[in-house]
């Protein structure tokens, strides 16, 4: 798929023209009885592509053998840019610390975990306890990512800490093209292997724009003269009950259709997708085509990915003109902007971020025939525009099989202080927190003894919690604290991801975040998982929704502290009182309506602690659980929640 330019899949029609073949290849080419008959790419050493070993600048380095070469560069801790199926990748020795750290520092990844890559899945082995669905995966064609608990002490050498830090998890691979085994043909080692771009840009395909882009952080390259035309990343998934679920849903997996139960005609319908981890979905016919993963909508290097990627899958899928354009509500999304300025005789429809989180799982597990009853559904992640303007992202609905909604229960609003700067910042979302707290508890009348225990906010929180002595300034808490009380720059929101950067600040763990979602991830990741206890829930009715009350959750969290329970245990209790609020509150509307499918979507669900307990308890209760596994949990799969809600409102009659 990398090297397709149009179709029909014919040499002339790739990436492949310029190599004339040899006597010997073209015999093949031409040999109905060869197993290389019309093999496209069909080459050797004499006629096709060539490696080549340069330095930082692009300076051809003269030897024998590059790929010889750059292993033993690699043995010496060197950082070697990998011209790879699919773009650029980054490698070095993934079990020395220092060429791991050199990569971090001029990668600019402070935490963020790396990838790595095994010869075999026997090697991999050696380092893993792994079970035969996860070795399955590895070896599969896809050849992905795969997320495994990490098991210290297994092998001789061991991997570096800095490849994954706090993270019990690691992200492996095994070797997926001729030149990763040639290369481990000389290694002994797991290599790093991360995406070679800088910070969320796209991967780099072309030589020069790697040496251009990435000659900062490489001191070498090989590379070769195949061009890449459709640039791929690594998939990466996890295995959850013996299925594999997607994170990242790439090379292996896209464009491969997902089949759905509406048909939405000869005439495609495009959904754009969320502005972060963004794909796009065609949906042609009963058939959804999802692109691979492309990025955050941030910068204008993937807004050009996105619209290159889009028009190639037009070309090579052979797409008539389209009926309708989906985007997020969003007004100033990216891809709300490129959907209204595409195809002005196309249709155009907003669906809002949460909804297609759940009609994503509808789709992929076909629900809407299979189903007797209405669904369900949470959709929990950090950020997504609301109905209401607001900030929403722990939205609990009701879904019926027209995918009508209805919004159930959400958590209670409170202010975002700076926007943006707080969701990068966890400290301030704490703040917002324990403002609450202090008004509530510390100045509440009833529980004041004294004059003397009236203290200002500011010196509550330096006393009680002295680490954020150390990394809140004087003025800042300041600022923050009057943006809590006049809302200023302070939109409302619902985030249950907010929420777990409170927590995990309050906790210590984190209050810079270097990527989205660390701090939930070091919350989860501090968890025991030997304790049952949970908090008490508090849910207040309000206009016919469920307001869950998690300040009261919060206090208690304070309390725990206050009493110096270890923060693994209020880990574990914070994660079992979000799985029982789920139940909880499946419980009720089952109580009112007879519903018994719940669905969840959202990015809080790549949680793998929360998603694998919520089910258990949900199914021991009698309730059917679903989520995404075909398409990311995340906003990789929002795409095809939103191209689903548009076919089923245009009335798709002719059920699949």
């Amino acid at each position: 798929f990398t090297i397709i330019k149009k179709m029909p899949y014919d040499r002339q029609n790739t990436t492949m023209k310029k190599f004339g073949m040899c006597p010997e290849c073209s015999k093949e080419y031409n040999d109905p009885s060869d197993r290389r008959f019309h093999a496209q790419p069909n080459a050797c050493k004499l006629c096709g592509p060539t490696l080549s070993l340069t330095d930082k600048n692009g300076n051809m380095i003269i030897c024998s053998d590059p790929v010889y070469e750059a292993s033993e560069l690699l043995h010496k801790g060197k950082i070697i840019g990998i011209k790879s199926l699919g773009g650029f990748q980054i490698a070095c020795d993934a079990t020395n610390d220092y060429s791991v750290m050199q990569l971090r520092k001029k990668k600019k990844r402070p935490s963020k975990p790396f990838a790595i890559m095994f010869r075999d899945s026997k090697m991999a082995s050696a380092y893993y306890k792994l079970n035969k669905a996860q070795i399955q995966s590895l070896k599969s064609p896809g050849a992905p990512v795969l997320l495994v608990k990490k098991n210290p002490g297994t092998a001789a050498r061991h991997i570096s800490d800095r490849v994954s830090g706090f993270n019990n998890y690691e992200g492996i691979m095994i070797a997926y093209t001729p030149l990763h085994h040639l290369l481990f043909k000389n290694i002994d080692v797991p290599l790093v292997m991360t995406s070679g771009n800088v910070s969320e840009e796209p991967i780099a395909s072309e030589n020069n724009e790697a040496i251009n882009k990435l000659g900062g952080i490489c001191d070498y390259f090989l590379t070769n003269n195949r061009d890449i035309f459709s640039k791929y990343d690594d998939s990466v998934i996890r295995i959850i009950g013996n299925r594999e679920a997607s994170i990242r849903r790439a090379r292996g997996y896209a464009p491969y259709p997902i089949k759905i139960e509406c048909d939405a005609g000869k005439n495609p319908v495009l959904a754009t997708g969320a502005q972060e981890k963004n794909t796009f979905c065609l949906l042609y016919s009963n058939f959804a085509i999802i692109s691979q993963h492309l990025g955050d909508m941030d910068n204008a290097e993937t807004v050009h990915f996105f619209k290159d990627t889009l028009e190639n899958y037009m070309k090579i899928f052979g797409l008539p003109g389209l009926r309708m354009v989906v985007h997020d509500c969003h007004p100033g999304y990216a891809t709300t902007d490129f959907a209204k300025s595409f195809m002005p005789s196309a249709q155009k429809l907003a669906v809002q971020h949460h909804k297609a989180h759940i009609a994503s799982v509808i789709a992929e597990n076909r629900l809407l025939n299979d189903m007797k009853n209405d669904f369900i559904g949470f959709a929990w992640d950090g950020t997504g525009y609301g109905d209401d303007g607001k900030i929403w992202g722990s939205e609990v609905f009701t879904v019926n099989r027209k995918l009508e909604f209805k919004r159930i229960s959400h958590l209670a609003e409170k202010v975002l202080p700076g926007g943006e700067a707080t969701i990068k910042n966890p400290y301030r979302m704490s703040l917002v927190y324990l403002y609450n707290f202090w008004k509530k508890v510390i100045c509440s009348p009833a529980d004041l003894k004294s004059a003397d225990l009236k203290i200002d906010f500011n010196r509550y929180v330096y006393n009680e919690f002295p680490h954020y002595k150390e990394i809140i300034p004087l003025l800042e808490m300041q600022l923050v604290t009057r943006q809590i009380e006049t809302g200023f720059n302070s939109p409302l929101t619902t985030s249950m991801g907010r929420l777990f950067d409170a927590v995990s600040s309050l906790l210590n763990l984190i209050h810079v975040s270097t990527y989205e979602g660390e701090a939930a991830v070091r919350l989860e990741m501090a968890a025991s998982g030997t304790t049952g206890k949970q908090y008490t829930l508090c849910l207040v009715e309000n206009n016919n929704e469920l307001i869950i009350d998690d300040f009261h959750l919060f206090n208690q969290i304070v309390a725990d502290i206050k009493n110096n329970i270890a923060v693994s245990i209020i880990s574990s209790k914070f994660h079992n009182s979000l799985a029982h609020l789920i139940l909880h509150t499946c419980r009720i509307h089952r109580e009112k309506s007879g519903i018994d499918t719940v669905l969840l979507s959202g990015g809080v669900f790549q949680n793998h602690l929360l998603l694998t307990k919520t089910a258990r308890i949900l199914k021991k209760e009698g309730f059917k659980v679903y989520s995404n596994n075909k398409v990311p949990v995340n906003d990789g799969g929002i795409s095809l929640g939103q191209a689903f809600i548009a076919a089923v409102a245009q009335d798709c009659k002719n059920k699949i």
